[in-house]
């Protein structure tokens, strides 16, 4: 009896330190000239070798995938890296050396969406991070959009960003987990 109780509470155990070690932590900032949000998140997953867990599992590592649909604010949205359309391709290799450009036309008083999830891989484990910025002016979006990709394409093993117009736009058949991550985050 006393073995099967030892035993229950082992269990129990393990179960509680399990999910407190898939948890997540985070800080995010509210500008007052706008009304984007900011906010990185660092979320510890299994193995790459999970395909299931993987919440970029549509892309491979030193690949970047853009989900762009943005029509009216930002008009001929242009994004090169290494010379290759990513808008058109949806999916480009990129290393750390890799050049990338941003061009478009705003058009004023239209708002766009920025969303960006990057993942390193460490010791077997994706951590990932992201970036989102809401309702930003379509003036701003075309710097804004450069300095975030600058900060999280070149120092990730995979790397995803939805240009939308629409709060929570971006293309939600690619992965439930991501959905479940952005979710979290997106106001």
């Amino acid at each position: 009896m006393k073995k099967k109780l030892a035993v229950a509470a082992l269990a129990a155990l393990m179960s509680v330190t399990m999910m407190a070690c898939g948890g997540q932590s985070g800080s995010s900032q509210q500008t007052a000239s706008s009304t984007k949000t900011e906010s990185t998140v660092s979320q510890k997953t299994t193995s790459s070798e999970d395909s299931t867990l993987d919440m970029l599992n549509f892309i491979k590592e030193g690949e970047a995938y853009f989900d762009v649909t943005v029509t009216e604010a930002l008009k001929d949205l242009k994004i090169t890296v290494d010379g290759k359309d990513a808008i058109g391709a949806k999916k480009v290799s990129y290393t750390k050396d890799c050049d990338y450009a941003i061009e478009s036309t705003a058009e004023p008083g239209k708002k766009v969406n920025i969303y960006i999830v990057s993942g390193n891989l460490e010791n077997g484990n994706f951590r990932y991070t992201q970036t989102i910025s809401q309702g930003i002016d379509a003036e701003h979006a075309s710097n804004r959009l450069s300095d975030m990709v600058s900060k999280n394409l070149k120092g990730s093993s995979k790397f995803y960003i939805a240009i939308t117009e629409e709060v929570k736009g971006w293309d939600h058949s690619l992965s439930e987990k991501l959905n479940q991550f952005l979710d979290g985050y997106v106001k």
